[in-house]
């Protein structure tokens, strides 16, 4: 086991990403195939803010008494369907106030620099009966039923084993949707003014062939604690058994696992960063006013991240750590 020194300044940037960081600043590159995430205590901090999940997957409904309220926050949603068909991932998330970022030292971040904080307000998983297929029918209801609890959508997409039959039928509907491939994250999707320039109601970004940046955006986003999501037994075995393959560049199940719901939150989170952070959505006016209970509690709660003064030495990293 080689254990490698580390200056006291980086270690930022290893919080923020330890895989990337392993890569770059160490040249430990690891097994061509290793787990996806490499804190599994960032997973149940993720789900530790008590949200109850609305979403009944066997019944596939939800509470009576779920409704919005925050109609003014817009929403994100992706829809993950198996490639069978015999199933699909379902989520939905806003960001009910900004945080403060921490300076990292390849200038990604500014100390102060207001970040989302993303909450779900659901996820779920329909599954169909044995031999049958999801009926795309009931997914499509289900958009208009939240539509009419007041939650506004701002973008929605669909994996690419989707119909494009419900994009059409939403879009006639006044939805922006389109298909969006979390496995393979060519394009960033950005909502903009249906107009002669972009009659679609958005336009497409190149991710310059960061094929896993919707699965990365989801990574970053949890191991800096700016994720909340209500506990779901299946998400939780799916992120933990969530491998990543670097000779294909692909976040995979292992052998008879599922990867749908977390490929549907990931996708959902990838929708807000890109509206949010690249699309310029909310000024800063609009940040300081957004108030939500959950946001109070959530700072009363909230574990600050250790400030650099508190290591008074470099900091080492286990060569065995993948």
């Amino acid at each position: 086991m080689e254990i490698i020194r580390q200056p006291k300044n980086l270690f930022r940037n290893f919080l923020i990403n330890p895989s990337k960081y392993l890569i770059e600043y160490c040249n430990l590159v690891g097994s061509a195939i290793s787990p996806f995430i490499v804190f599994p205590e960032k997973i149940s901090k993720m789900f530790s803010y008590n949200l109850i999940n609305p979403f009944h997957d066997d019944l596939l409904n939800f509470d009576k008494e779920f409704k919005c309220e925050n109609p003014e926050v817009p929403r994100y949603m992706h829809l993950d369907l198996a490639k069978n068909h015999d199933a699909a991932g379902l989520s939905m998330c806003h960001s009910p106030y900004f945080v403060d970022a921490e300076e990292d030292d390849e200038g990604a971040t500014k100390k102060g620099e207001k970040l989302p904080f993303v909450r779900f307000d659901f996820i779920g998983r329909m599954k169909a009966k044995s031999g049958e297929e999801i009926l795309i029918e009931e997914i499509e209801d289900m958009i208009y039923y939240l539509t009419s609890l007041g939650f506004n959508f701002r973008f929605i997409s669909f994996d690419r084993f989707a119909s494009l039959y419900i994009i059409q039928n939403l879009k006639k509907q006044g939805f922006v949707a389109a298909q969006m491939s979390v496995e393979r994250s060519a394009y960033r999707y950005i909502r903009v003014q249906i107009n002669d320039a972009n009659p679609e109601g958005f336009r497409k970004i190149s991710t310059n062939k960061e094929y896993l940046m919707a699965m990365e955006t989801f990574k970053e986003l949890l191991y800096q604690e700016r994720i909340a999501i209500p506990y779901h037994p299946v998400l939780e075995t799916e992120i933990k058994k969530a491998n990543i393959d670097r000779i294909k560049g692909k976040v995979d199940h292992q052998i008879k696992g599922s990867i749908d719901i977390f490929h549907s939150v990931a996708g959902s989170c990838f929708n807000l960063i890109n509206n949010i952070v690249y699309g310029g959505q909310m000024s800063e006016e609009d940040q300081k006013n957004i108030s939500d209970p959950f946001y109070k509690r959530y700072q009363y709660e909230r574990q600050e991240t250790p400030s650099e003064e508190s290591f008074e030495d470099d900091f080492y990293v286990d060569g065995d750590y993948y």
